[in-house]
């Protein structure tokens, strides 16, 4: 484990200042980065001996366990990660025959120092938690999880995560006094966690840092998985494997077989919602919960909207998830007061009471995460529609507690993210402005945007600049399967023709256009009719950018502003490589006119700016 007792890497203040991210090289160099910006505490990298330990007790229960979860998503889980290399290493282990599995494995971190967290998106790790103490565990599950916790406070940190975190097998790097820790103790006793066993005896003395501590690898599981258990079982695979016939597949035991939920002891110990023979509770729905927050941010008499006008949305929306948790839990604390004999008179089910809180905790989680994402308004209208989808769709799978922290990580990671389908936007719709299928298929007019003065070439997936090399002129036909629905009840421009015009009015904003409209509203538009996108030019001056008409067969007849034109075939020549100057892009193109210093230069002042992360949703309205 690679940080611990360190801050987040932001200032906790309103302002939120962000502490710009040092790329990580050697362990040296990421402790300098760690210390200047104050995120140094104990730290002390997992050797290359210990993972091994642990990497060969991994690989001896696959072959005698089934190891992954069955129909889940099986998962590695490193509590305090650090640089990662700990569960990269695992993860990669038990990928190595991915054929067998039915999912592979994926690998998720908690870690709160940005030096580290940073590096995560490349290593393909997903964050679940920054703060240890401000994760919620109860919400976590991990086929194997690993620790290597801070000495000065293993104790407090092995034991909440053996009382709360749903794992299968357990790996803990600690400090050899931990035998005789009564907190670790009473955490296995009061979870049913019979097994822990000691790996191998270690220390950091020659270490990449070293340190005097020696330390056990250990393991904790919820069945035996010594030595003698592990062959007794590969005898008993062997033998079904010897006796299966063709209608027979053999079976491994489940490593997780025995293990019990810290989500009922959870139930048990802090709502006292006991095991009764009773019946059922509302369906917890996120949608009526989603308009239901919208309505108290609106509602000029609601303390929520107090705090949207006095400190921004993100903090009412924080401040209105704790609310409702509070609330939440003291009503399910209010029921486990009654007696279980009325519950069960009343036909309340302990199953469903259990399934009501797991619901409500979680979705609220997903809510308000959902919340937040759709005031991200800064990045998703850089993106075309296809693009918004995907970056939402990835946001929307986060396991991270609503805390303010883990916000300001998801929001650099949207911005990261947003910037990375910025120039992926322009191009799509670029290609399919050009596509022969869309230009080429009725009007002899669009022959000469096909024009082989620009080396016409077949497009190559694996490389863009080979792409044929094409230049729109202003003046085109575009052609689309339809424009207009024909269902009575759905008017003007059907929903595929107005992601089209959406996408192109991102083109224009990207362009460094500003108070983008349409002429006309969607919903009123005719067949046939002309119809004008407009917006201001970085001096002011409104100019229509873009005339359009739809036509009933599908067809669109575009008439771009030629200074918008000549903006967008510049960017998409820089952007794929196909122009290295703006004389280049003159002379390939035979431009009688020399692109301007600002045209030439729009596809470096298109991504959003990293310093701006919480003024996306920190700002008061």
């Amino acid at each position: 484990m690679l940080d611990y007792q360190s801050s987040f890497g932001f200032d906790h203040s309103d302002t939120g200042t962000y502490i710009a991210p040092v790329e990580p090289v050697t362990t040296s160099k990421t402790l300098k980065a760690l210390r200047d910006s104050g995120q140094d505490y104990e730290w002390y990298p997992t050797t290359k001996g210990q993972i091994d330990t642990v990497k060969n007790d991994i690989a001896r229960l696959k072959e005698a366990y089934e190891v992954s979860g069955r129909n889940e998503q099986p998962t590695i889980l490193d509590i305090g990660a650090g640089d990662g290399r700990v569960v990269t290493a695992l993860r990669d282990l038990l990928n190595d025959d991915k054929d067998k599995l039915d999912e592979p494995f994926k690998a998720y971190a908690i870690e709160k120092s940005t030096v580290h967290i940073n590096s995560y998106r490349s290593k393909d790790i997903s964050l679940v938690g920054t703060d240890f103490y401000e994760t919620n565990l109860i919400s976590k599950t991990a086929d194997f999880a690993f620790v290597n916790p801070p000495y000065s406070d293993y104790a407090a940190w092995v034991a909440r995560i053996i009382e709360e975190l749903d794992f299968t097998v357990l790996y803990a790097v600690i400090p050899q006094r931990w035998v005789d820790n009564k907190n670790i103790k009473t955490a296995m006793q009061n979870r049913g966690l019979e097994y822990s066993e000691i790996l191998a005896e270690s220390d950091f003395f020659d270490a990449e840092r070293s340190a005097r501590a020696k330390v056990h690898v250990v393991r904790f599981s919820f069945m035996d998985m010594s030595a003698e258990a592990v062959a007794e079982e590969m005898a008993a695979y062997e033998k079904r494997f010897k006796d299966r016939n063709r209608m027979f597949h053999p079976y491994r035991a489940s490593l997780g077989i025995n293990k019990t939920s810290p989500f009922l002891m959870f139930i048990d110990k802090e709502l006292g919602l006991k095991k009764t023979n009773s019946s059922t509770t509302n369906e917890f729905n996120e949608h009526v919960e989603r308009e239901r927050i919208k309505r108290e941010m609106n509602d000029e008499t609601s303390e929520t909207f107090e705090v949207v006008k006095s400190r921004g949305v993100l903090w009412a929306l924080l401040d209105q998830y704790e609310r409702d948790m509070t609330r939440t839990l003291d009503q399910y604390k209010l029921i486990g007061q009654l007696d279980g004999a009325l519950l069960g008179e009343l036909g309340v089910k302990h199953e469903d009471l259990v399934e009501g809180v797991r619901a409500k905790l979680l979705g609220f989680r997903r809510v308000y995460w959902s919340m937040l994402f759709n005031h991200l308004d800064v990045i998703k209208e850089k993106l075309t529609s296809e693009n918004k989808t995907a970056l939402l769709n990835e946001l929307s799978q986060t396991a991270l507690d609503f805390t303010y922290t883990n916000a300001v990580y998801v929001i650099s990671y949207a911005v990261d993210m947003g910037n990375e389908l910025i120039e992926d936007s322009l191009i799509s719709v670029y290609k399919k402005l050009t596509s022969e299928e869309s230009i080429l298929r009725y009007y002899k007019s669009n022959e000469r945007v096909f024009s082989d003065r620009w080396r016409y070439s077949s497009y190559d997936e694996s490389d863009p600049s080979r792409d044929c090399k094409r230049v729109l002129d202003y003046r085109f036909i575009h052609s689309g399967s339809s424009n207009f629905s024909s269902y009575s009840w759905e008017h003007g421009i059907n929903e595929n023709t107005r992601q089209f015009t959406n996408d192109l009015i991102v083109v224009f904003r990207l362009l460094g256009y500003s108070n983008l409209h349409m002429s006309e509203a969607y919903e009123n538009m005719e067949a046939g009719k002309a119809y004008m996108i407009r917006g201001n030019t970085p001096d002011g001056k409104t100019i229509d950018l873009l005339k359009i008409k739809y036509y009933l067969n599908g067809n669109r007849h575009l008439a771009f502003n030629q200074a918008a034109m000549l903006k967008f075939n510049v960017t998409i020549s820089r952007l794929l490589g196909w122009c290295r100057s703006k004389e280049g892009f003159a002379d390939e193109t035979d431009s009688k006119t020399m692109p301007t210093d600002e045209a030439w230069s729009i596809s470096d002042t298109m991504k959003i700016q990293a310093n701006n992360i919480l003024s996306l949703t920190c700002q008061p309205q």
